[in-house]
């Protein structure tokens, strides 16, 4: 029977409830407007390290770990393999990805590939000896 009430628009949610709905909605909207604002903070904040790092105009090759890891991050895709840790295999990928598109990072365009592995590269990398690698954190240090 409420069923038939509901359907026909019978109904009334009462003041206390269309309240705590409204509340909730608010929330989730101004939780959303936050995630949004914090993301849009740091994409330009990543956008200004990057143009610090190219109006050095050095050679990718002498840049640190941290620069490459800062490169290759402003050049990844959704669908690309998370970024590795090893200064040449971030070299590696930065050459890879260097050619792409970087207007919009949000979608592939036609005739662009997202790198779905680093495994051969990794090895590659092990297999020269080691090398520099980086934490979460930033910070540089040796690998053994």
């Amino acid at each position: 029977m409420a069923g038939i009430y509901v359907a026909t628009s019978h109904h009334d949610l009462g003041a206390i409830a269309l309240n705590k709905v409204l509340e909730l909605k608010e929330a989730q909207d101004t939780a959303a407007a936050a995630a949004m604002q914090r993301k849009t903070n740091e994409e330009r904040q990543l956008e200004l390290k990057v143009k610090n790092i190219r109006e050095k105009g050095n050679d990718p090759a002498s840049w640190n770990s941290k620069e490459l890891k800062m490169m290759v991050k402003w050049l990844k895709w959704p669908g690309d393999a998370p970024l590795p840790n090893w200064k040449g295999t971030l070299l590696q990928r930065y050459e890879a990805t260097k050619t792409c598109n970087e207007q919009d990072r949000s979608y592939l365009k036609d005739g662009e590939h997202a790198i779905l592995h680093d495994n051969a590269l990794e090895e590659e990398a092990a297999a020269g000896g080691g090398g520099e690698t980086t934490t979460n954190e930033g910070e540089e240090a040796m690998a053994v």
